[in-house]
């Protein structure tokens, strides 16, 4: 209510912090009238309005290098990147300068900790922004080691997500989850399982987000959401027609659909794939077994391989002994 109201302190404090506005504690405290827009140090260092919140935080803070090198700054500057995406300005250069040091402090904060400021970046309705500004420092390597920052797929989740909340649609943590690991997910079946077992591709499922969970937690749900719509990407690739009806009733089903619908973006086959499964979902269920049978028609049934016979193999006689 004080954001929509614009009467935060929190966020006056912010906004100093990162040179966009004065002290608002320049009158009472007798600071110059005259002194420069975004005198950090005033604020944070000599203001005796915050003099309790540096005594309890930072009691031995002389400087605003001794200041900026504390463990929670990593937390600051995500929410900084939070208040930048949602009230639309910029984070002054000479912040973004401490980001490489602040980044390798990242282990000082908890997993937990971290996952819950994912969901406020992520899952405000201003995703696509706060990516926007996070995908270029060393940050998001620390935090989502296995992601490519620059993938478009992201970046088109991210707007659709926001989307998604602006029309106020559900969403979920684990479909961000599932777009950010995709690619290494990817590589790694095509490495060690290309025929898409899902044996194998549940191993290298949960090697992922194994790694994952080293740096920000995951919810069990989570991680489980993000792994069924994992496999079921080859499933609805594939489109064998005996499992098409298991596949509209499965749970993930909707999840894997735009999952793929997003995929299809960049990849016209996926596209064409994604209107398939999209008209199946529109139309009655003869028509439904129509497009199921003209899959059969089409050639998509698996064929039994045979075994290639050594011309020169001695056919097997029952009536002689084998030894």
């Amino acid at each position: 209510s004080q954001l929509r109201a614009g009467k935060s302190p929190v966020l006056d404090t912010y906004q100093h912090y990162l040179k966009r506005i004065d002290s608002p504690c320049f009158r009472d405290c007798g600071g110059p009238p005259d002194a420069p827009a975004g005198d950090v140090e005033h604020m944070l260092l000599r203001c005796p309005t915050h003099v309790v919140a540096r005594q309890r935080h930072l009691p031995h803070a002389p400087t605003l290098t001794v200041l900026r090198s504390h463990p929670d700054e990593v937390v600051r500057y995500l929410r900084a990147i939070r208040f930048a995406a949602k009230l639309g300005f910029t984070i002054d250069h000479e912040i973004t300068t401490l980001v490489e040091d602040t980044a390798e402090r990242l282990e000082a904060i908890p997993s937990a900790r971290l996952f819950e400021e994912f969901l406020k970046l992520f899952l405000s309705g201003y995703g696509a922004a706060a990516w926007t500004s996070l995908k270029d420092t060393p940050l998001v390597r620390s935090l989502f080691p296995s992601c490519n920052p620059q993938s478009e797929l992201v970046m088109d989740a991210m707007r659709n997500t926001d989307q998604r909340i602006a029309n106020e649609l559900p969403v979920t943590p684990g479909f961000l989850i599932a777009i950010l690991l995709w690619e290494d997910f990817q590589s790694r079946c095509a490495e060690t399982n290309p025929d898409n077992k899902p044996g194998p591709m549940f191993d290298i499922a949960m090697d992922v987000l194994a790694v994952q969970q080293q740096h920000i937690v995951i919810p069990r749900r989570y991680s489980i959401f993000a792994r069924e719509v994992w496999q079921l990407q080859s499933r609805l690739e594939s489109r064998h027609p005996r499992y098409i009806r298991r596949l509209l009733g499965h749970r993930r089903f909707r999840a894997a659909f735009d999952f793929l619908c997003l995929r299809g973006a960049a990849d016209e086959r996926l596209k064409t794939l994604g209107e398939w499964w999209e008209k199946i979902q529109e139309v009655d269920k003869d028509d439904q077994q129509a497009m199921i049978e003209a899959l059969g028609k089409s050639g998509n049934k698996r064929r039994r391989r045979r075994r290639n016979r050594n011309p020169n193999q001695i056919p097997f006689d029952p009536g002689v002994p084998k030894y």
